[in-house]
This record gives C-alpha cells, structure tokens and sequence, in this order.
C-alpha cells in the first residue's frame, strides 16, 4: 500500500512475499496474474520470479551457472550462423523420505523452490529433475530440479512452461518434450495442449512464448515395460481361470 501511495517501483521484496508469488506461480500462472492485477501490480512481474527461481549452489530451482553456460553456446553457435535446437526431458526420482537439520536449514520438505521452510509441508519421496539434450549437437545438461511429495498433471505442466520460458530467454530453441507414460503425464500434455486419445492423437503443443509446434516423445523404454505388465497380467489372469474352472475351448477377453 505504502508503493501504491508513492506510486513508485518496489526495488526489494519481502522474504515472505518472495516465497508466496514463486508458490502462487508454481501452481498457476493464471492465478498469479489475476492475483498481480487485482492488487494494483502488488507482486512482482514473472520475468523477476524467473531470476528467483535460478541456485548456483546446487539448492532447489533453475542452476545459474547451467542457464549461462546454455546461453554461451547459443552465442557461439548464432556467430557460425546456427541455432541450437534442443529436447526438454523430465523425471521423477525416489528419494530417501527423511528430515534433516544442518544447523542453519531444515532439509527433506518438499521444496519447489521458494527458499522457506515449511514445517507443515510434507516430507518430499521424489526429486523431480529436468534435462535439455541437444539435438543438432552432441552435450546434455540438467537444468533445475524440485523436491515433491506426488504431483498433478497441471502443476507439471506449469513447471514445464516455466523451463521453456526460461531457455526460450536465452535462445534455446526446444522441439520436442519427452517424458514417461505415466497418467499423470497424459493430463499434463493435455493442459499443454497436445492429445494422447487415439481417436483425436495430436502429439504436439505450441510453445507457451514463440507459439512454434513442440513434438511430445514418450520415453520407448517405460513405454515396453508398461506393455510387458499389461501381457503379464493377462497371462496371470488367464492361468488364474485355468486353475478355477478347467481348460476350456476357447477363452475371451473382453
């Protein structure tokens, strides 16, 4: 209110208020421009949340170090003419559930990186960890990562436009987006934009900044291992009603 009043830019922000515009954001970034606007430009532009989100000591968020390297090579390839054309990955990694205390900073929370310890929060079970791997060159680096306790569809999807605002900022150009079968997956391409339904398939969204198409990859690998269990399953089943009514003729499936 004081800022309205003066009608003056706010140069620094509260700790407090840092960590409720990257949570706010992190869950929505609808939500956090409706929020932004109702309250006469009260919070901070996304462009800021995006310097915020950035660690160069490792902790939770976009690696600072990682963004500039990135950012040189897309100088030196735009000086021979080229663009550097990339795929964005992302996975989900089990973690040790356990709670920690080093003395300055309590660690083992879920963290998306806000920088505030929330003893109320749950205890994170999974690192989620994106990579960019160059397509047109021979490198791949991972570019941030987040501490979650299970995480929905539309709250990877922002993450995921957040990584691609972020390396579409300093020139990197992603095509394609590869990530696991999961069904939690399958709702986050949805509110990306593409389609997994056979009867209406469209593996591709546009980019949230340049509107150009990006091609969706499911990972093979976990794609046979999850077509391995569905035809285990139904051998199992199978030797199952053997074993309780007999051999017959003809078995069917429906």
């Amino acid at each position: 209110m004081k800022r309205i009043l003066q009608k003056k830019g706010q140069r620094s922000f509260h700790p407090s208020l840092k960590a409720f515009a990257i949570t706010l954001q992190f869950y929505s970034t609808k939500a956090y421009n409706f929020v932004r606007d109702m309250f006469g430009l009260g919070l901070p532009a996304v462009s800021t949340l995006r310097g915020w989100f950035r660690s160069v000591d490792g902790n939770v968020g976009f690696n600072a170090s990682v963004m500039q390297s990135l950012e040189n090579k897309v100088k030196e390839a735009r000086k021979q003419g080229n663009e550097v054309l990339c795929s964005l990955m992302l996975d989900e990694m089990a973690i040790i559930k356990k709670i920690e205390f080093d003395g300055k900073k309590t660690f083992g929370f879920v963290d998306i990186g806000s920088g505030v310890t929330d003893d109320g929060a749950p205890a994170a079970t999974q690192a989620l960890v994106f990579m960019v791997v160059c397509v047109n060159g021979s490198w791949k680096v991972p570019i941030d990562f987040f501490f979650i306790h299970g995480m929905t569809g539309k709250e990877k999807a922002n993450l995921v436009r957040e990584c691609l605002h972020q390396l579409g900022q300093i020139g990197i150009k992603v095509i394609s987006l590869t990530c696991d079968g999961f069904s939690c997956h399958f709702a986050m391409l949805s509110d990306l934009g593409a389609s997994m339904d056979p009867e209406n398939l469209d593996t591709s969204f546009p980019h949230p900044s340049s509107g150009h198409k990006i091609f969706v990859i499911l990972d093979v690998c976990h794609m046979l291992k999850l077509l391995r269990n569905i035809v285990f399953l139904l051998v199992f089943s199978l030797s199952e009603i053997v074993k309780r009514s007999g051999p017959p003729s003809v078995y069917i499936i429906k």
